[in-house]
């Protein structure tokens, strides 16, 4: 660790990286005080999260900042973690490493944002200071920026997803690069985008049940409504579907939510609450194994998910080796975002799992990162489709 009152360089190369240097230097830290133009990578934040440190984060509002990963920052549990962030004209880069009680005790000012590619790979530039006054001018700076900023919220937040999602969408049909996706798979990734913002619609409505009747899943709110999608298909009334319908599409979200409530409370299985849990529980040891290069047996894998193979022996097909490589690909938290790595393994043939359909992808990623993202599969979209959501 540097001496008080010296500063150092931190830049991404083959030997080491801006993200590597600033989890190293965030470990004695209690608190850390985020300003960052563009947020889209949330590998290191979740890093310091699970380290138990508080986390203030500021953030500009306007592309490349993922709305996504702000709606899950905000549904972390506990009070780990503000989040707040000001106009587009926001561009600064500081982080600050604070004790418990806030004192800074180092900073980070430079050109990386919060991105896979500023943390990783692009031709970045940071300092790491620890001389007393500049640390505490970068402090009082930061005060101010963070006292004058309004929190993000949900009814904002929708507004800003709707930006993103005209931007990318923009990006999406601008001439692809070689390290970007082919062009089929843009479908699947809006697919899953629309899936996602449907499902939070259902997951907001019916969150104060699940944390009444279903304690355990708070955390994990997406799988507490997955056997909710199994009644939906099959058994939902369709007086209760054409209701439902009618509201979305009215834009009636009183009478929407209301209606989603009175059916989770009617169909849903309390004992829902106990399958997700064991199996998430199974899942994360899996990825635990499969990123520190175990392939788990395909019998132990396929017991939690056991949709998107016509059959098991498809998955076999692979071969063990580019199994692992596949699946550690997918499963990791940093490089590429989530959906672009997806996306890959559905169809770019460096990464593809041949067989695999979006039930198997989005559900390795669900039952991985529950409190992340959602799984996905035919029938939780013929549920949402039913509902009118979709």
């Amino acid at each position: 660790m540097p001496k008080a009152g010296t500063a150092r360089a931190v830049t991404n190369n083959r030997g080491t990286s801006i993200g590597s240097e600033l989890a190293a230097e965030s470990l004695s830290s209690q608190r850390l005080q985020i300003a960052v133009a563009f947020l889209s990578d949330d590998s290191l934040l979740e890093r310091w999260l699970r380290d138990g440190k508080q986390l203030d984060i500021l953030v500009a509002r306007c592309y490349p900042t993922d709305p996504t990963i702000l709606r899950a920052l905000m549904n972390v549990s506990g009070r780990k973690i503000e989040l707040k962030w000001r106009g587009r004209d926001f561009h600064s880069k500081l982080i600050l490493g604070c004790s418990g009680r806030g004192t800074p005790k180092w900073a980070s000012i430079g050109s990386a944002n919060l991105t896979s590619h500023g943390l990783e790979s692009n031709d970045e530039f940071n300092v790491i200071l620890r001389d007393k006054d500049l640390i505490q001018s970068a402090a009082d700076w930061f005060r101010h920026m963070w006292n004058t900023a309004p929190y993000v919220n949900p009814e904002e937040l929708e507004k800003n997803q709707k930006e993103y999602d005209k931007v990318h969408s923009a990006r999406a049909r601008e001439p692809q690069t070689a390290i970007l996706p082919p062009p089929p798979v843009n479908g699947i990734i809006t697919l899953y985008k629309d899936y996602w913002k449907a499902l939070d619609v259902v997951e907001h409505a019916v969150r104060p049940i699940i944390r009444r009747r279903f304690p355990s899943q708070t955390k994990r709110p997406y799988l507490a409504i997955w056997g909710f999608w199994h009644w939906v298909k099959y058994s939902c009334p369709k007086s209760a579907a054409a209701s439902l319908t009618r509201a979305v599409a009215r834009g009636d979200s009183t009478r929407r939510d209301s209606i989603l409530r009175e059916l989770f409370t009617r169909y849903s299985d309390e004992g829902d609450a106990s399958w997700p849990r064991s199996n998430a529980a199974r899942m994360r040891r899996m990825t635990k194994n499969i990123l520190s290069g175990r392939l788990p047996d395909t019998t132990e894998l396929f017991a939690v998910i056991d949709h998107g193979y016509r059959n098991r022996k498809e998955f076999n097909w692979n071969g063990k080796r580019r199994r692992l490589r596949s699946l550690r690909y997918l499963l990791r938290r940093n490089g590429e975002d989530v959906l672009s790595r997806a996306a890959r393994v559905l169809h770019d043939p460096r990464c593809i799992l041949k067989g695999a359909k979006n039930a198997a992808v989005f559900g390795w990623l669900g039952w991985a990162y529950p409190q992340t993202y959602p799984a996905m599969n035919g029938k939780a979209i013929d549920g949402l489709k039913k509902l009118g959501l979709l």
